[in-house]
């Protein structure tokens, strides 16, 4: 960089210095100026989007309000009753206390091989055993019957004749009680 060599008079070059000063802080101040305007506008349109993100955020908010309201709380009552009956009632087998693990045991044990079970319901109170079930014949059936008078666990098993309609591929049901000494073991 060469050095300008300045041949005016001191005073003009003061005026000179002074009007190249000038110009720089006028130079400044336009763009401070023009870059708070920017900054206006940016934060003037971040204000615009925030508003319309939260009224469309309100709006969601809204709907789903309604949708949860729409949801019949009636029915969800219902199905929470529902549901405190049947722990209730789990309750209330575990304080009995029973083994009923010996039970479910020895009805595993009796089944022939031709037999499949489908459902078991058990109640607690008066120890009645409800199972149905598949069979791949009427012997297998009336297997599964002999097995449950034979067994020390089981009393007054009943007879019914449905199970018997079909001599292959029969469903069957059978209906019977605990003896209450066979849960003490």
């Amino acid at each position: 960089m060469k050095k300008a060599v300045n041949l005016l008079p001191p005073a003009e070059q003061h005026e000179l210095r002074t009007a190249a000063t000038y110009a720089q802080v006028v130079s400044f101040g336009g763009w401070l100026v023009v870059s708070l305007l920017v900054l206006s506008l940016f934060l003037f349109l971040g204000r615009i989007f925030l508003e319309i993100e939260t009224q469309t955020v309100s709006e969601q908010v809204a709907a789903e309000r309604e949708g949860l309201e729409k949801y019949n709380v009636k029915e969800f009552r219902a199905e929470v009753v529902a549901f405190n009956k049947n722990l209730s009632n789990f309750q209330a087998l575990v304080e009995e206390n029973h083994n009923w693990s010996q039970v479910f045991l020895e009805i595993g044990r009796i089944l022939p091989s031709q037999v499949t079970l489908d459902g078991i319901m058990i109640d607690g109170a008066d120890l009645k055993v409800e199972l149905n079930g598949r069979a791949a014949s009427r012997e297998a059936a009336l297997q599964l019957r002999q097995n449950l008078l034979q067994s020390e666990f089981f009393q007054r098993v009943n007879f019914p004749l449905d199970n018997l309609e079909n001599s292959a591929d029969l469903e069957w049901s059978y209906r019977f009680y605990i003896r209450p000494q066979a849960l003490v073991q």
